[in-house]
């Protein structure tokens, strides 16, 4: 299937249904998006509204009861399990609010993870990772692990680690929603930076407007369908 011109990912009449005891709960209700590259897409809706739902399909981190995910054009439902491991690992990046860093890793191991992963050699690896280690403002702090580093230098990390891979969209989770308001506008910025510079796909899913202010377009869903979108 061949992509539309600079969309980077695109939702088609999704929807996302679970089963809840012997009821069916209705997440999603015929959903459909389009992001560009390049392009900031916040989500906003209160809770059980279906942007976390939403957020997971982008990532292939759940599938949908009907419709379809197109990442760069290829259907995401089409994929086997090692086909949608290895385009996550390759084309995605993710930010959780919660880090989701290894404990056991150090910034620069966790950073590296994905690449080592995938196989390429410890000399790229390496360059690569330090030098988003100073792009991010822990090249210091590389061989601190998670419990030695503070909430917004293990978002740092996080940022760092998802960029690392190239990716062609970046999708973040409440991304400063553990951090106290000065170091979430600080990690904030850094973000916006990165993915500006490097003209990525971002889709953050935020309940604060001032966070949801960066993007370009606000998505505000109610009940599972969308019920307003706001170019800022």
């Amino acid at each position: 299937m061949v992509n539309m011109k600079n969309d980077a990912l695109e939702v088609r009449e999704v929807t996302k249904s679970y089963r809840l005891g012997k009821s069916t709960v209705q997440a999603l209700r015929g959903v459909s998006l389009r992001v560009r590259q390049g392009e900031r897409v916040a989500i906003m809706g209160p809770s059980g509204s279906g942007k976390s739902t939403l957020l997971h399909l982008l990532g292939g981190l759940d599938t949908p009861t009907q419709g379809d995910v197109l990442l760069e054009g290829r259907p995401v439902t089409a994929m086997n399990d090692t086909e949608l491991t290895l385009f996550r690992r390759r084309r995605l990046g993710f930010i959780f609010q919660f880090f989701n860093l290894l404990p056991t890793l150090t910034a620069q191991e966790n950073v590296a993870l994905p690449l080592l992963l995938d196989g390429t050699s410890l000399k790229a690896v390496q360059a690569k990772v330090d030098g988003l280690l100073e792009v991010v403002g822990l090249s210091e702090r590389k061989r601190h692990r998670p419990d030695e580093l503070s909430g917004g230098e293990m978002q740092r990390v996080a940022i760092a680690r998802a960029f690392v891979n190239n990716p062609a969209v970046v999708l973040a989770d409440e991304p400063t929603g553990n951090l106290d308001t000065k170091t979430g506008k600080e990690v904030l910025a850094l973000f916006d930076r990165m993915a500006r510079g490097a003209n990525k796909a971002i889709v953050l899913v935020t309940h604060d407007p001032k966070i949801a202010s960066f993007a370009e377009r606000v998505v505000r869903m109610e009940d599972g369908l969308i019920a307003q979108i706001e170019t800022t």
